[in-house]
């Protein structure tokens, strides 16, 4: 991992500390923006009809299907299983999901949106294609593109670098996770 920099680095090595602080700094940005008052009430509605951000993941997920059973349910969301009967506690008592016994093994609980919870997620995603389009109309098709795919990368790179917290320690011997990084790969700018 890099946690420091060295001043006797080459030229791309300072390249790429450079790019890996303004990265951090723009990922600070967005979870600073994101958590807005302003746009979390138009993404997710305000007083009592207000979701938070993990009922609206949980109901993202229950739309998909019906029938979900609660350790699915966390799988999908990528939480603890604690997390995911604290959302949908709160679903429930707002008349936006059900609970019952599964058929097949009564110890285990299966969830559902209703009706009232598939409209709700319905408005949600909408205003949140619009806020997402309407942020993007200043980006070329080309440039969606490269910004889907890299967020992509960044996504599986997070979760790997994640799962590597669960490890045991690194062959450097400083602590769990994967082996520190030596060189960090610098990609030419396209133009």
């Amino acid at each position: 991992m890099v946690t420091a920099h060295a001043d006797d680095g080459t030229e791309a090595e300072d390249e790429a500390w450079a790019l890996t602080q303004a990265i951090g700094g723009h990922w600070r940005e967005l979870r600073r923006g994101a958590s807005m008052r302003p746009l979390l009430e138009h993404l997710f509605g305000h007083g009592p009809e207000r979701l938070d951000l993990g009922q609206s993941d949980t109901l993202d997920v229950l739309v998909q299907r019906d029938g979900w059973r609660m350790c699915e349910l966390a799988d999908a969301l990528r939480v603890d299983a604690s997390s995911a009967t604290r959302a949908v506690a709160r679903l429930h008592d707002e008349g936006l999901v059900t609970r019952r016994p599964s058929a097949t093994d009564g110890r285990v609980v299966v969830v559902d949106a209703t009706p009232a919870g598939r409209h709700r997620q319905a408005a949600v995603a909408r205003r949140r294609r619009e806020a997402v389009s309407t942020m993007l109309a200043d980006f070329s098709l080309d440039d969606r593109r490269r910004l889907a795919t890299l967020l992509g990368r960044l996504v599986d790179s997070l979760d790997r670098y994640a799962e590597g917290l669960h490890q045991p320690p690194s062959p450097a011997g400083d602590g769990p996770g994967p082996a520190p990084v030596t060189a960090l790969p610098v990609a030419e700018p396209t133009p």
